[in-house]
């Protein structure tokens, strides 16, 4: 490389170490909104779990439901069976 190129690399280095230690302006004070919004997000944060565990539990009292009612339902269908067994005459020897 020759000396203009060097020259014009360390120049640009200076520059954006200069650029990187500039003093940073302070970000302006929350607005209402912004403020409500990170209060709805740490309450939401804080519910979470207790939503989750509430779900599982609601899932799982679902799922005993159904095993419930299908549980009936073969009891049902083995009455109707009965039922419709007692119903039909017997078939006399012949």
């Amino acid at each position: 490389m020759n000396r203009a190129t060097n020259s014009l690399i360390c120049a640009s280095l200076a520059l954006a170490c200069l650029a990187g230690c500039q003093k940073k302006e302070e970000a302006p004070a929350a607005g209402p909104a912004e403020q409500v919004g990170r209060k709805l997000d740490q309450a939401a944060a804080k519910i979470a779990p207790e939503v989750n565990r509430l779900g599982e539990k609601a899932g799982q009292a679902l799922q005993d439901a159904g095993k419930k009612m299908q549980g009936k339902a073969e009891e049902a269908q083995q009455r109707d069976r009965e039922n419709e067994k007692a119903k039909q005459p017997d078939n006399p020897r012949q």
